[in-house]
């Protein structure tokens, strides 16, 4: 079972393909916000892994974001997630991004550990 306080880390780097240009605001060649929100969700799924039954996947149910700094192109980004509190079925993250050392995303993250089956029947 995760503990409060388990982290995860990924990286991500900035490419022509996850920039503001390609996601439709021209000429912006700077690491999107949606990259950002998915690099940022992508950790905090790794990080419940572990905590996963046979059958079971978690979702994302919110996500309160601050991009607070562009990122160029050639650029590695680390994302952080931290465990801040779990309650049955419930995860809330703590996740941060940053560009070398300076921080360029910070997010409330909330998932649902949620059996498989069960979700995609009740659509």
């Amino acid at each position: 079972m995760l503990e409060k306080g388990s982290t995860q880390e990924l990286t991500e780097i900035v490419t022509k393909e996850n920039t503001a240009d390609a996601v439709g605001n021209k000429s912006v060649f700077v690491y999107a916000t949606p990259f950002l929100v998915a690099l940022m969700e992508r950790t905090c799924i790794k990080l419940m892994e572990e905590d996963l039954d046979s059958g079971e996947v978690s979702v994302g149910t919110n996500i309160n974001l601050d991009h607070l700094a562009p990122t160029p192109i050639g650029n590695k980004i680390l994302c952080r997630a931290e465990l801040v509190e779990q309650s049955g079925k419930k995860y809330v993250f703590d996740v941060k991004a940053f560009d070398n050392d300076k921080l360029i995303g910070k997010a409330m993250h909330t998932r649902y550990k949620v059996n498989l089956d069960k979700f995609l029947n009740s659509i």
